[in-house]
């Protein structure tokens, strides 16, 4: 499995605070059946860190994984809220992109229509990809499908997270969660993970629940070849 939305580099923004929580996390992973990780520190009002420190970060986690031999492969994106992937110049777009290729644009409960759409032509009239992160959060969608189903009509990928699934939100987020993967409207699942102590770590419980309420091949779509597929 790949997750696409980890939090893992320690002190750039609210995840990982030190090398060896980064690390302790990439063991857990590692035990659950993830071979590769997207770090996707925050880029908002409150985390700010420049791309030359996340980088980093990156290769000292890397260096620390490779010396422990802890097998698990590392690439670099960002979490923009709609306000600063709007706000970026392309460059900075492409240069914090998953695989050079996709921006991920997190929704929040306040996240409305316009916001959304927005932000979606601000990455797409940079010549890249959307990646839409935890819609399900967003009180907009989970009042009706139909914002995401626009997103995805206009060429986003749509990522649900480990935590909305797992049910360690409020009932709107789960129920939500479920419905858009069910609806088929879902590309990927992240774990969204923060901590060693994240539930979502645990990737093998997550696919073991898709495959339960939908099959096996949504399972694997969602987290082994559509994130394949993004790297």
């Amino acid at each position: 499995m790949i997750d696409t939305h980890c939090h893992l580099l320690p002190g750039v923004d609210d995840g990982a605070r030190t090398v060896g929580d980064a690390v302790a996390m990439a063991r857990q992973f590692v035990a659950s059946g993830v071979t590769a990780v997207v770090c996707t520190p925050h880029l908002s009002g409150d985390f700010r860190a420049p791309r030359e420190h996340v980088m980093r970060e990156i290769e000292r986690v890397r260096l620390a994984l490779q010396d422990l031999s802890v097998d698990l492969e590392l690439h670099l994106g960002t979490e923009f809220t709609t306000h600063r992937a709007r706000a970026a110049t392309p460059v900075e777009l492409s240069e914090r992109a998953i695989g050079g290729r996709y921006v991920l644009v997190e929704l929040v409960p306040k996240t409305g229509r316009a916001d959304a759409l927005a932000a979606l032509e601000a990455v797409h009239a940079a010549g890249l990809g959307a990646v839409v992160a935890h819609p399900e959060r967003s009180v907009a969608v989970q009042r009706s499908p139909t914002l995401v189903e626009e997103l995805r009509a206009a060429g986003a990928l749509i990522q649900v997270v480990g935590p909305s699934l797992l049910g360690r939100v409020s009932n709107a987020v789960r129920t939500t969660a479920w419905r858009l993967i069910e609806s088929g409207l879902v590309d990927l699942v992240g774990s969204d993970a923060h901590r060693p102590s994240s539930a979502s770590i645990r990737l093998d419980l997550v696919a073991d629940l898709i495959a339960q309420r939908c099959d096996r091949a949504s399972a694997q779509r969602l987290l082994r070849d559509t994130p394949s597929s993004l790297l």
